[in-house]
């Protein structure tokens, strides 16, 4: 009989200053920032420029970045 184990509950710790620089702002960009787009401009109200929405996450993102919690 087979016992199904519970997933270790999220790290809630501040991520270490080692973890954040690894997030590249320029690979996160390489490799967000299309399917980001394709999704924005699906959903976006007319009039709503994707380019500049997915830009302004960004820039939110790279901001936040030394404020991330560990997963």
């Amino acid at each position: 009989s087979g016992i199904l184990m519970s997933q270790p509950a999220a790290d809630t710790r501040p991520a270490r200053a080692a973890d954040v620089a690894a997030l590249d702002p320029g690979r996160l960009w390489a490799e967000f920032a299309p399917p980001l787009r394709r999704f924005v401009a699906r959903r976006a109200p007319a009039g709503v420029d994707a380019d500049d929405l997915v830009q302004d996450v960004f820039v939110r993102v790279i901001r936040h970045l030394g404020s991330l919690r560990g997963t």
